[in-house]
């Protein structure tokens, strides 16, 4: 963790999106994790896809203690606000403007950080692109996501892979997707939960991959309907949004009809890679 944007503007390439940070005079000093270095770019912007800018001047509520999100004028409101300290986010309603109004600390970093990395997702959809929470592994030149519900085993999978198949583990906790001519493609982003796994790079998508627990090592191929109930829960948009939810929605349709959906029910152990690897093969 350091003091970031200390010098103004810092610009990123965000899996192939241009996001200029800004300072205005006097603004606080904002501190932030080193993975943020990776994707720095040193080439002036003309035309960037989304500028966050951090004010001198403290958010100012009209509604204050009403609600996480609201609208005022022409700029929507991301409040999670303590008792004792503020954190405001801000967009304009394109969805390419947007502030940062904090008194967090350095050892609150996390928090700021994590609902950018929100802002940031609800934000690409207007793009036609999405976020979902998945482990991005590249083997073999093959982008292979691992998602599933919490706990479930995504990140020790992530790591068999690494290590007995010497697989790169391209972003340990959330995968951004986007469709480039006929091929899909999955891309790592600074956001990479509890899981500390994150590279700045891109693979074509091969496979999508549903985990779950068992006793035994098994594979087989769902079909999409049954593949998108089961990815709509690890979508990352913004539900009180009924235009970006369908956006969404949308997306994860066309992400799944064209890129085959794994059931792998398994254990935590090498045979589990192999059964994977085998289903894997036959794509």
């Amino acid at each position: 963790m350091r003091r970031l944007f200390v010098f103004s503007p810092v610009i990123y390439d965000i899996a192939g999106f241009n996001l200029v940070v800004q300072r205005e005079k006097g603004s606080p000093a904002i501190f932030g994790p080193d993975i943020m270095d990776t994707f720095s770019v040193t080439q002036s912007i003309e035309s960037p896809d989304f500028v966050l800018t951090i004010p001198s001047s403290n958010f100012c509520r009209s509604n204050k203690g009403e609600k996480k999100v609201s609208q005022e004028g022409t700029d929507l409101i991301f409040d999670y606000s303590s008792d004792r300290e503020d954190l405001v986010l801000s967009s304009d309603v394109t969805w390419k403007n947007w502030r940062l109004y904090s008194t967090l600390s350095g050892n609150n970093v996390d928090d700021w950080f994590e609902k950018l990395g929100n802002l940031f997702a609800w934000s690409v959809l207007t793009r036609n692109v999405f976020v979902i929470h998945g482990v991005i592994l590249e083997w073999n030149g093959k982008g292979i996501i691992l998602t599933a519900a919490s706990g479930t085993g995504k990140t020790t999978h992530a790591r068999l892979w690494r290590q007995y198949e010497n697989a790169l583990i391209i972003n340990g906790d959330r995968t951004l997707l986007r469709q480039e001519g006929d091929i899909w493609y999955a891309c790592g982003i600074p956001w990479s939960g509890s899981s500390g796994e994150c590279i700045n790079r891109k693979v074509p998508l091969h496979a999508i991959v549903f985990l779950e627990r068992g006793d035994v090592n098994t594979t087989d191929f769902m079909k999409p309907l049954e593949a998108f109930s089961r990815i709509l829960p690890r979508i990352i948009a913004p539900q009180w949004n009924s235009e970006l939810s369908t956006v969404a929605i949308d997306l994860a349709i066309q992400c799944l009809e064209k890129i085959p959906a794994i059931r792998l029910v398994c254990r935590p152990d090498e045979e589990s890679v192999y059964a994977l690897k085998e289903a894997i093969m036959t794509i």
